[in-house]
């Protein structure tokens, strides 16, 4: 009797019924019209096609619309199969409609299931999205992925963008950052000669408009601030051995303390790393425990003019808090934040920042004495 009431796979999808997105594009036009552009995955490459070389990885499609939904719809219109972007790797959005802000478009990000919310949304400076999507990159086929992977080897928070995007969105503490990507064309305009690059951080005010750029160093600092940076590496000139050395740091940890002392805020900003000297230009023999004391207080001292540096710089130029200061302040001083949140972005300015920075290095490398130091010392 049972075989009669069971429906089975009813609304089942074959995925070979399915058009598989990697990458989406968000652009505005020069004429004003929001464009969308989907990187769909070729079906040629899958089997015992792959080594044949002759097919694309994947192809792109584009159509226009007055939202997303009216663009997918579009876009379907020129596809033989249903468009799914469950498991795209990452969201485009090009530098001009960053500039008129797209918030329109964030609805659908967050009120779709279908929306993964540990994908990656980047910003093309000084270009369009599509493209990004557009370029042929050497080593992945596919520039979506290529994207995601330079992202991630710089030591970008990766499956996470989005999600938090939104969340600093809504939580109206926070102002939204996202990665930023450049390409590069050659001269002749080719774009499968076109490169990826990552560029840093896009910060945007409560109505999602651009502001404007944190480059690669000054990214890597917030992130540390954030405790999202995984590893760096960092390069500082030493002026007793008159020469630069490279420390990879790993272990970057952030520890925030805020204050309130009456009208007066405060932040105490610990920061803590442990490094191994990669390179060594100078003249330290850093085999000897008082070199590296006096590498790690070099070290130190720069990263915290640095890292103050960007947080005034922030503050005064911007004025919106991404660095998570609204939300450290709203831990430690629930009640006190109620009257305080009112007027965030105006308290962040007059935040009083101390910043320590505790950089440990903890191996010196294989050699002692540079190896141009010891040639010298033959030679004298």
């Amino acid at each position: 009797m049972l075989t009669f009431v069971l429906t089975g796979c009813w609304d089942r999808k074959e995925l070979n019924d399915r058009a598989f997105v990697l990458g989406w594009g968000m652009d505005l036009t020069q004429a004003g019209d929001y464009e969308g552009s989907a990187q769909v995955v070729s079906p040629s490459r899958s089997g015992g096609e792959r080594s044949s070389g002759s097919k694309e990885q994947s192809f792109m499609v584009s159509g226009k619309g007055r939202d997303l939904l009216d663009i997918t719809t579009n876009i379907q219109t020129k596809l033989s199969r249903e468009v799914f972007a469950g498991n795209r790797k990452g969201i485009f959005v090009g530098e001009r409609l960053a500039k008129s802000g797209f918030s329109k478009f964030v609805d659908e990000y967050s009120r779709n299931p279908d929306v993964r919310l540990r994908t990656d949304m980047f910003i093309v400076k000084g270009g369009s999205a599509k493209d990004l999507l557009e370029i042929s990159y050497p080593l992945d086929g596919v520039s979506s992925i290529a994207a995601f992977k330079i992202y991630e080897n710089t030591g970008g928070p990766v499956n996470k963008s989005l999600k938090e995007f939104l969340i600093d969105l809504n939580e109206d503490v926070s102002s939204p950052v996202l990665p930023v990507l450049k390409t590069d064309k050659k001269s002749n305009g080719e774009r499968s000669k076109a490169s990826i690059s990552y560029y840093g951080n896009a910060i945007f005010n409560r109505d999602l408009k651009l502001l404007g750029y944190l480059n690669v160093k000054e990214s890597s600092s917030r992130y540390w601030l954030m405790n999202y940076l995984k590893k760096s590496v960092f390069v500082q000139y030493i002026p007793t051995s008159h020469g630069y050395v490279s420390v990879e740091a790993s272990n970057l940890k952030c520890r925030m303390k805020p204050k309130i002392n009456g009208n007066d805020l405060q932040m105490l900003i610990t920061l803590s790393s442990r490094g191994i000297v990669k390179e060594n230009e100078g003249a330290l023999d850093l085999k000897q425990s008082k070199n590296l004391k006096l590498l790690e207080k070099s070290f130190n001292t720069a990263k915290e003019k640095e890292i103050l540096s960007l947080i005034q710089k922030t503050q005064k130029k911007y004025g919106v808090d991404i660095f998570g200061f609204g939300k450290t302040f709203h831990r430690n001083f629930p009640y006190q934040w109620k009257t305080m949140k009112q007027d965030w972005d105006t308290k962040f300015r007059t935040v009083h920042v101390t910043v320590q920075v505790k950089l440990g290095i903890k191996h010196p490398g294989l050699n002692g004495i540079p190896h141009h130091i010891k040639e010298s010392v033959k030679a004298s």
